[in-house]
């Protein structure tokens, strides 16, 4: 006799078959449904975090929050000692400092920065090469 699913076990699995035909926005509604039926699913906030991260265009402060909430959440089921970290954390502060790395970030991705040296060399500097005694030397 097969064991009947419960409404989470179905709602993931149709979300993992939305996800594996890369229609993640369908899989993210499928798993938040499973999220709903049954919030302590360790693995299902894990999928919701990787199906939100395919979604397309930039993150609103919104989304940020819930894949964040989502991530807390996940590693507190998995080590409940972490809720009580969590729980210290002002949430303001933390979502303040989480956006600006994000922001950090996305200027590094727009303009990334120069090495500090090439291995050519220039008129100005000569290439760098490894000394005998273990420095480097002009």
């Amino acid at each position: 006799m097969k064991k009947k699913k419960t409404k989470a076990e179905t709602a993931e699995e149709k979300g993992d078959k939305a996800y594996a035909k890369k229609k993640y926005a369908r899989a993210l509604g499928h798993y938040r449904k499973a999220q709903k039926s049954n919030p302590g699913n360790a693995a299902i906030y894990e999928k919701l975090v990787n199906a939100h991260r395919q979604k397309p265009g930039e993150w609103t402060e919104a989304d940020f929050a819930e894949s964040l909430e989502w991530t807390m959440k996940k590693q507190e089921l998995e080590n409940p000692s972490l809720k009580k970290v969590h729980e210290r954390l002002d949430p303001d502060k933390a979502k303040a400092a989480l956006l600006e790395i994000l922001s950090n970030l996305k200027k590094l991705v727009k303009n990334p920065p120069q090495p500090p040296f090439s291995k050519g060399g220039s008129s100005d500097s000569p290439p760098l090469t490894k000394g005998g005694e273990g420095g480097f030397k002009k």
